[in-house]
């Protein structure tokens, strides 16, 4: 195990984004799963790569790839939609840096 990823012990619920809408227009989510991350709850200005400045809510590192718009939150959730869940925040940007020491291992961050 690396250190990149040893201590995303935390349970992190994800509902990705589908490329099809529903018969409203509306988005539609994939069924939750559970991956593993850490989650920190701070303000933060980040850039994103169109170069637009937002506030995040939290910083999630995971062991796994998300996508601008899918939904996290921090715990076990079944909800089908992240719309009706209160805690679940939006994916605004997600940066993915391959390790130094081992080009094959990458650090994951997710900024809500």
């Amino acid at each position: 195990m690396s250190f990149l990823t040893r201590n995303l012990r935390q349970n992190i619920t994800v509902w990705n984004q589908a490329a099809d809408k529903d018969n409203f227009g509306n988005l539609t989510y994939s069924s939750p799963r559970i991956i593993k991350g850490r989650w920190e709850e701070n303000a933060n200005l980040t850039i994103t790569l169109d170069g637009r400045e937002i506030t995040s809510q939290a910083v999630v590192f995971l062991k796994e790839d998300v996508a601008k718009g899918d939904y996290l939150f921090l715990g076990v959730d079944s909800t089908s939609s992240p719309n009706s869940v209160s805690d679940a925040f939006e994916v605004k940007a997600f940066k993915k840096t391959p390790s130094l020491m081992n080009a094959k291992q990458f650090e994951r961050m997710a900024v809500l």
